[in-house]
């Protein structure tokens, strides 16, 4: 019996299809016999253009000069003054995009991170500071008050500057300067003041957070353990919701105290060097900077120090530096020069001339006191010179000897906030007392009782006598040319 062929169209489809399959196989996925196959690539994704904003919720503000980058990407961008950034071929994925700026250093942290898919390019990243709320409730452990109220944090060490100093008791006080309420007086007269107070002991890191502390005053700082303690610094009062400020304890004893070095730079806000400004650091004796706007001072106490910086025509700057036992500090510091008012006028010699008869007129008619330069104490403190003065109260209003005010008896009893003259020029407040140094005064004239000022020291229009007393400070360099 003949077996059966197979019909000739299935012998040829079975033949053929293999080679059909093979040439219709790109060379490349052709492989030899019994070689594993290989995965099939997926196409590779398109790059979008990602656009992204920086923001700062505590300014509640775009967040200029911010440095953004991508967690695992060779990619960086600085955002404009719109807080804008944006990536270019960016292929859609989930990326981590980090934040860095000066506003976080301050803060202590090191950024900002916000977690991102990109499908399209078409939803902008925002990476932003924290949130006031939310950096209180990190500290704070409740919900936070009004926005006049913040806090102050940071960590204390020892004098060697690396040891945190755990045990140690911050302080953060403040001076509450009000009118008694329903006084009817003016403004400036029946002036009260009262200290307030808030405490922190450290942790094991050395750390530390003061919650409810007011955001429009200026607050003095400072850190106690045992034998040790830190100077008393200023942080100025100026809305600022978080601050951060470090310290670093020294030896009370500031004869027996390990000391350091502090190299400085004052210039004005255009960086142009100041020089002949005087700079007093806590423990150490004054010097003045040279033609190049610097400064050193040797063996000065370790620990968080205050500086007082001054000039005559800038507006006296009270600031702080750490000093860490036998190591240089470096300082630098911008003086603004006084714009909204003429503190030191310029005037011909006969203008000066009649100007000191004047003074010396109203001395011999006894209206008020008048002090010239050779009965002024040229070593005290601005504030101790005033207090030598009759019928003055002086009240320190920060750590620094140039931050305080002047009150006089009110017409109504209890105190007003004296008003201010220099060289003639009435001043809007009392910022400007500790501006000169001793020595750059010519003469001060006090009336404690507007009734027997001159009309152009009573504060307010002629004949009115509901204000306060006057004080009056006469430079030399509007005095003697």
């Amino acid at each position: 019996m003949t077996a059966r062929r197979p019909a000739p169209s299935r012998v040829a489809a079975a033949l053929l299809l293999p080679a059909v399959l093979l040439l219709a196989m790109p060379a490349a996925a052709q492989q030899r016999r019994g070689a594993p196959a290989r995965p099939a690539q997926p196409p590779a994704a398109r790059g979008v253009t990602v656009q992204g904003v920086a923001f700062d919720s505590l300014a509640g503000a775009p967040l200029e000069g911010a440095y953004v980058t991508i967690t695992g990407q060779p990619r960086a961008a600085i955002s404009d003054r719109l807080g804008r950034f944006r990536f270019e071929n960016l292929p859609p994925a989930t990326y981590t995009f980090a934040l860095q700026h000066a506003v976080l250093d301050s803060l202590g942290l090191s950024a900002a991170t916000a977690r991102w898919t990109v499908v399209d390019g078409t939803e902008p990243v925002r990476v932003a500071v924290p949130s006031f709320r939310t950096l209180w409730r990190s500290l704070c452990q409740d919900e936070p008050p009004a926005r006049d109220t913040g806090f102050v944090f940071g960590t204390v060490r020892l004098p060697d500057g690396r040891t945190p100093a755990r045990g140690t008791l911050v302080e953060a006080a403040w001076l509450d300067i009000r009118r008694s309420a329903g006084s009817g007086a003016p403004p400036g007269a029946d002036v009260t003041v009262k200290r307030w107070a808030r405490t922190a002991e450290t942790g094991e890191e050395g750390s530390y957070g003061i919650c409810g502390i007011p955001v429009d005053v200026t607050v003095q700082l400072a850190g106690e353990r045992d034998t040790l303690a830190s100077g008393v610094i200023d942080l100025s009062g100026r809305g600022v919701l978080v601050r951060r400020r470090d310290l670093v304890l020294g030896v009370r004893d500031t004869a027996v105290a390990p000391r350091g070095t502090v190299n400085g730079m004052v210039s004005d806000t255009s960086g142009a060097p100041l020089a002949g400004v005087r700079v007093v650091i806590e423990g150490a004796p004054p010097v003045r900077t040279d033609g190049d706007g610097r400064f050193s001072l040797t063996r000065v106490p370790a620990g968080t120090r205050r500086v007082d910086l001054s000039m005559l025509g800038r507006l006296p700057l009270t600031a702080s530096v750490d000093v860490v036992a036998n190591e240089a500090a470096a300082f630098s510091a911008q003086l603004r020069k006084v714009n909204t008012l003429e503190v030191v006028k310029v005037v011909g010699s006969a203008e000066a001339a009649q100007r000191i008869r004047e003074i010396e007129e109203r001395k011999r008619a006894g209206m008020g006191y008048m002090r010239d330069s050779s009965e002024l104490p040229v070593k005290a403190t601005p504030a101790a010179m005033y207090a030598m003065l009759p019928n003055v109260q002086v009240t320190s209003t920060g750590s620094g000897f140039r931050s305080f005010i002047i009150t006089l008896p009110y017409n109504r009893g209890g105190r007003c906030l004296a008003n201010l003259y220099v060289d003639g020029q009435r001043q809007v407040d009392q910022s400007m007392l500790g501006m000169f140094n001793n020595d750059e005064i010519a003469a001060v004239e006090l009336f404690p009782r507007p009734a027997n000022a001159p009309p152009q020291f009573q504060g307010g229009t002629a004949g009115n006598t509901n204000t306060c007393g006057a004080l009056v400070i006469w430079t030399k360099a509007a005095l003697y040319r």
